[in-house]
């Protein structure tokens, strides 16, 4: 009985797992570093779309940003839209807007990675 419950708990977590969505906003290599990690969160309002922003400011000006990893904790279908609002890829500071799916809510762990 307790290897039963011990098998459906481990399906239960891979299939949480896989329903996880990454997006990557540019280039990440190896050799980047970790610049900030985060979560971004806003609850749902039902029927309506909710909108969160991310504000990353580099801890100096020569740090640069070159990539973002983005692990949205919602299936594809209710994903989260992402944009750019502000600076850019290889500069210090970046702004990221997500847009809800109507009725969702949102959920992501953003990864900054670049140059210190």
């Amino acid at each position: 009985m307790k290897a039963v419950f011990a098998v459906l708990i481990f399906a239960a977590v891979i299939i949480a797992n896989s329903n996880a969505v990454d997006q990557v906003i540019g280039v990440i290599t190896p050799t980047d570093s970790i610049l900030a990690m985060t979560t971004v969160q806003q609850r749902f309002r039902l029927g309506q779309v909710v909108t969160a922003t991310y504000v990353f400011t580099g801890a100096s000006t020569t740090a640069t940003v070159v990539g973002i990893r983005i692990r949205d904790r919602k299936p594809v279908r209710m994903s989260p839209t992402i944009a750019i609002t502000g600076g850019a890829l290889n500069s210090a500071t970046i702004t990221l807007t997500f847009t809800s799916q109507r009725s969702f809510g949102i959920n992501s762990n953003v990864t900054v990675y670049g140059t210190p």
